[in-house]
């Protein structure tokens, strides 16, 4: 067994040493279980790094919130990570068991946009309520001052200028998509919210659900936790720029003419929509690929489950919780699914429910997922910005 290298540390700021009560490898890194460690060759692995350099390490840009304004732009996602290690976590069922389990530290997302007083702000569900904050006020957030946030940016593959202006009508929407329904534990099989299913794949998709927000349907409109609410306003922006031509398109013209544009105005009918989604929401399948990407070194899962591996081992819970139905018919369920993908050879295969959609989703960790290595070919292009802390953790370089 070895252990994964240090991190390399660039930009003006280091972290203190010590910070959240740790040194710096500790902090960046984690302890993998038993199951992990015998598929990747590593005690440990670095799973707070998404970039890494030629030589394999990862790497971080700190900055201090006081500083964010500076190194943000419409449209970026704020993804919050806690410093904790991928280990031993408590069950719902038993408080006092804890189990080794695969654990992603991305939690919570929020999306950016520059307001009218030319700072920029950050949005997305906080409990029950869509909360607005500063970003350059991190230490105040309702999540607290010792949290710590990676900043990601979709690159779009178009000219500057047609890329600036799609990303500046994040700052409409985050008005429009203004009521939000978070999931309950109920909606997705009594496990943790952020399993709630993605109720978008295509533009086709965003232009119906612009539609019925733009209406003010808001019976039409899903419950999304705060990455989903935060990577669909993104994905509404790019999409379905708020043009006079566009909204004619979509036959909702005069609701946003009675509704919103005394408030938000137009874009230009020059500004053409992007036309796809930065990437599709994972399936279940993406998802196993994904952790596998961080905690075992990219071994595929489609070569590995072909060996005999167990992903219930590999997990540490039982993944038949995903159909919500009796334990026999659950892993009658999920085994079929994972039947299906091995014998296709196929990750992009949704999880098929009768009387559900097909099922696909979107977790905070994402965008890290995406930069670490994309999930599907034709994603487009993520980018890695910076993880700002609370001041006090850093020093200058």
């Amino acid at each position: 067994m070895t252990r994964a290298p240090d991190i390399v540390q660039v930009g003006d700021w280091r972290i203190k040493d010590g910070a959240y009560g740790r040194n710096l490898y500790n902090l960046t890194h984690s302890t993998l279980p038993a199951s992990l460690a015998s598929i990747s060759g590593r005690e440990t692995v670095d799973d707070f790094c998404a970039e890494r350099d030629v030589e394999g390490r990862g790497v971080q840009r700190f900055v201090p919130f006081g500083e964010l304004d500076s190194v943000l732009q419409d449209g970026d996602l704020f993804v919050m990570t806690a410093p904790e290690d991928v280990g031993a976590v408590m069950t719902d069922a038993d408080p006092m068991k804890r189990v080794n389990c695969l654990k992603q530290r991305g939690w919570h997302a929020e999306i950016v946009c520059k307001g009218g007083d030319g700072r920029y702000w950050q949005k997305a569900p906080w409990h029950s309520n869509l909360i607005k904050h500063p970003c350059s006020e991190m230490a105040s957030h309702p999540a607290g001052s010792d949290f710590i946030v990676s900043i990601y940016r979709p690159e779009l593959g178009v000219d500057p200028i047609r890329q600036a202006g799609l990303k500046v009508e994040v700052r409409r929407w985050v008005e429009i998509f203004c009521v939000h329904k978070f999931p309950e534990r109920a909606d997705q099989f009594n496990i943790h919210e952020y399993l709630d299913p993605a109720d978008f794949e295509t533009p086709e998709d965003l232009r119906r659900i612009a539609g019925a927000l733009i209406r003010k349907e808001y019976d039409q409109v899903q419950k999304v936790t705060c990455v989903q609410w935060a990577y669909q306003v993104l994905c509404l922006a790019l999409n379905v720029p708020l043009t006079p031509r566009l909204l004619k398109e979509i036959g909702a013209y005069e609701a946003y003419q009675e509704h919103w544009a005394g408030q938000l105005g137009y874009a230009d009918d020059a500004l053409e929509p992007l036309g796809r989604v930065p990437f599709v929401p994972y399936t279940p399948a993406e998802t196993l690929q994904s952790f596998l990407n961080t905690y075992a070194e990219g071994v595929s899962l489609l070569d590995w489950a072909g060996k005999g591996g167990a992903l219930a081992s590999m997990l540490g819970f039982d993944l038949g919780v995903l159909s919500g139905q009796g334990e026999g018919k659950r892993a009658e369920v999920l085994a079929g699914y994972f039947t299906e993908v091995f014998a296709r050879r196929d990750l992009t295969i949704p999880l098929v429910i009768p009387g559900r959609p097909p099922y696909r989703h979107v977790m905070p960790i994402q965008p890290f997922c995406e930069v670490r290595k994309p999930s599907r070919p034709d994603n487009l292009k993520w980018r890695y910005v910076a993880t700002a802390v609370n001041g006090n953790n850093l020093v200058h370089a």
